[in-house]
């Protein structure tokens, strides 16, 4: 079961994932860009969206 984001009353029927493969590389999709990468593997990709989201919650402090 999906958890329900800040604000949200209840799990959405369907997100799909930020992350996604192309040409053999990784990359993540945000709200401020549709690709974020190339990275070798996904657990990088996910590394750097953790980096992109707390950039982002620190420029908004």
């Amino acid at each position: 079961m999906e958890q329900c984001r800040t604000g949200e009353n209840r799990a959405h029927p369907f997100r799909r994932s930020r992350f996604f493969v192309a040409n053999g590389a990784w990359y993540f999709e945000s709200r401020e860009a549709p690709a974020h990468g190339p990275y070798p593997e996904r657990r990088r990709a996910e590394r750097a969206c953790e980096q992109f989201v707390q950039r982002l919650r620190y420029q908004m402090d």
